[in-house]
Order: C-alpha cells, then structure tokens, then sequence
C-alpha cells in the first residue's frame, strides 16, 4: 500500500501516522467493519506512543472510550485525546466503577 505524502508536509509530523498509526488503526478499523457501532464502548490501556493514537481514532469511529491510566494527573490531557471516561488502573474503586457501568 502507498500513499501520497502532500508536498511540504513535514516527514517528521508524518512518520509516526504511517507507523504507530497504522499499528492502531488497522485492527481497529478491522473490528469496527465486522462488529462495530457508534456508541459501543472500548478501553485503551496504555497511553503512551500506540495508545494516544488509538484514543484519537477510536474517538472518531464514535466509540465509547475509556482510557486506562496509571496517572492520575492525565485527566485533561487523555479527554483532549478523545477520552470519554477515564479510570486509574492501580486504583480497585476506580475499576471497580468502570465494571459496573
């Protein structure tokens, strides 16, 4: 597969979409054709180089997503991301929360 790159794009912005990107989106995206809805719910474990990217698209799929953090000053930044909940995953109540809904 190949894709244009348009003129004066900086191949430094470029480069992690056409690797962790597609890392993530390709799964995704798969799942979604056979088994996906809007509004159906997804958790991203993980919010470092994949999963920031995963938040983001699954976000645009219109899926339900919950990130799973061990950071409990992220907040902001993983609902910026695409985020709809968020849940500490060293923390029991917190996961304990996210089962029941």
């Amino acid at each position: 597969m190949t894709f244009k790159i348009p003129d004066g794009m900086p191949l430094d912005k470029i480069s992690p979409l056409l690797c962790a990107g597609v890392t993530v989106f390709a799964p995704l995206k798969r799942w979604f054709d056979e088994k996906g809805k809007p509004g159906m719910k997804v958790g991203v474990f993980g919010i470092g180089g994949l999963g920031h990217l995963a938040l983001q698209y699954a976000n645009k799929l219109g899926l339900e997503v919950t990130a799973f953090t061990t950071s409990f000053n992220r907040e902001a930044e993983l609902k910026a991301l695409g985020a709809h909940h968020l849940s500490h995953s060293t923390d029991i109540k917190s996961l304990n929360s996210m089962a029941l809904s």
